[in-house]
């Protein structure tokens, strides 16, 4: 299939152990902060893992493109985060639609003056002069 690779066709495993030795070679670092275990499944017992110097932490969950995977292979923590942001834009265009109907609104008042200055009265004028 055009499109689909595997480990083995980025790096041939008879010349290089790992992937950290194919970056290695083509010259590209690998940041240990960024990296992490994720141990899929419950009863899994897996020493500690070291890259470089640095050991990996293990997490459960992992976003990669897009995609949250939790160690239980459970979609909760993906729908939360996309329902999450969901709300958060309908929020954000429903505060945007209130704000163009303010806006609006002053326009309207502005242009055919229904908001007009308070006239002193008889009374008031004979006081001041």
């Amino acid at each position: 299939m055009q499109g689909l690779y595997t480990m083995s066709a980025w790096y041939n495993y008879s010349e290089q152990s790992t992937p950290y030795d194919w970056a290695r070679e083509w010259q590209l670092g690998i940041s240990v902060e960024k990296c992490c275990v994720l141990n899929i499944g419950t009863n899994i017992s897996i020493p500690e893992l070291h890259l470089e110097s640095g050991a990996l932490s293990v997490c459960h969950e992992v976003r990669d493109l897009g995609i949250v995977v939790s160690d239980c292979l459970s979609p909760s923590a993906h729908v939360a985060e996309v329902v999450g942001s969901a709300a958060t834009r309908v929020h954000v265009a429903r505060c945007c639609y209130v704000l163009f109907i303010i806006i609006i609104i002053i326009l309207f008042v502005h242009k055919n003056n229904f908001i007009k200055t308070r006239q002193p009265t008889t009374r008031e004028r004979d006081r001041q002069g």
